[in-house]
């Protein structure tokens, strides 16, 4: 059902826009040769639709590919997020940068007192970088992160499971008490 739901949500993302596009521009082109607009915005909203199947096809598969592994029921959407106790102690707050830093991502923003921190990846050819944050709640003695990874372009539907991963690398980092 979840591939589906990936499959689907490609289809419309890009068989609307590619369809509408080359509706106008063949509407026009048929239109300037006496072949009629009509016939012309028809052929372009089914070459929309053909568009739209191959690419959903095509990164839908790449998608559900990055993302074999992942514990059942887990989203496949690029929006990660994953709410983890934590070991407490004095090294936590060098354990989160540690495990940002090693994403590899810079830290943007480090806010001891309130436990939050911002880290943004660099571009790949999956993506165009991730903000990754981890956001420390809970005691000292049991405190609790919740680490998520968010695209920096916010349209992102395919991120091969960049998102996923980052999650489950901080986390595991953190997870490791004097690591």
């Amino acid at each position: 059902m979840r591939a589906l739901r990936v499959y689907g949500i490609l289809f419309l993302a890009t068989a609307i826009p590619f369809g509408v596009g080359m509706g106008a521009l063949l509407a026009v082109v048929f239109a300037v040769f006496g072949m009629g607009a009509g016939v012309g915005f028809v052929g372009g909203l089914g070459s929309g639709v053909l568009f739209g199947l191959v690419m959903s096809l095509v990164l839908g598969t790449l998608q559900l590919a990055g993302h074999r592994g992942a514990p059942r029921g887990m989203s496949l959407s690029p929006r990660q997020d994953r709410q983890v106790a934590v070991p407490g102690g004095p090294d936590l707050i060098d354990r989160v940068q540690v495990a940002l830093t090693s994403l590899p991502a810079e830290v943007t923003h480090a806010d001891v007192v309130a436990g939050r921190f911002v880290a943004r990846t660099r571009r790949s050819w999956k993506s165009w970088g991730e903000e990754v944050v981890v956001q420390l709640s809970g005691s000292p003695a049991e405190p609790v992160a919740t680490v998520s990874s968010r695209p920096t372009v916010r349209t992102t539907l395919v991120d091969y499971g960049v998102g996923r991963r980052n999650v489950e690398r901080v986390v595991r980092a953190l997870a490791a008490p004097g690591a």
